[in-house]
Parts: C-alpha cells; structure tokens; sequence
C-alpha cells in the first residue's frame, strides 16, 4: 500500500508596488517608467478592477533581472539601451506630431 502524497500548496507571487521598485531596481522612477514605456521592463498588473493601483509579480522582475544579467554578460547592455531610447524617442515624437496635426 503506497501513502499518498500530499499536492503541494501553489506558491503565491508576490506583488511589488510602483514605489517600492527603485529599492529593487536601482533605477529611478522616470527610468523606470522610460522602460515600461519602451516595453523593455515587467509587465505591470493592475491591482484591483477600474482602479489605479498597480504592482509588478516578483517572478516578472527577477525575469526582468535575468535578462539584464544576460546581456550584460554579453556585453550588449549599452547599445540595447541606446536603441530603447532612440525608439522611446521617436514614439514621442510622433505622438507630438499626431497631437498638433
């Protein structure tokens, strides 16, 4: 007769808050918001229904982490950064010029 093994509790993510993430990140808040912008940071979730409360899962930004590690690795961090922000910046500017069209 074999015991039955108990199912394993998922583990819940935890969820970190907007301003919580320059202490995780080491980035400023207009920085990050730059990145989540440009599409190049985690994902935010909103927190509750219709309202403005936001957070980012744990999982997300140790992804987020990983993939910044890699590229630092591969010495590829500056010139990813430079693109990013050269396309931060065109969508602002066409975003001005569709504005006073």
């Amino acid at each position: 007769m074999t015991t039955p093994v108990p199912a394993q509790r998922p583990r819940l993510n935890r969820i970190i808050r907007r301003h919580q993430l320059p202490q995780f990140t080491g980035l400023g808040r207009s920085k990050i918001a730059e990145l989540i912008e440009a599409g190049n940071f985690a994902k935010p979730v909103t927190l509750v229904e219709g309202g403005r409360a936001v957070g980012f899962f744990e999982d997300d930004l140790i992804a987020w982490q990983q993939k910044l590690r890699a590229a630092t690795d591969a010495g590829k961090t500056n010139t990813q950064g430079q693109a990013d922000g050269q396309r931060l910046l065109a969508g602002r500017q066409r975003k001005r010029a569709k504005a006073g069209a």
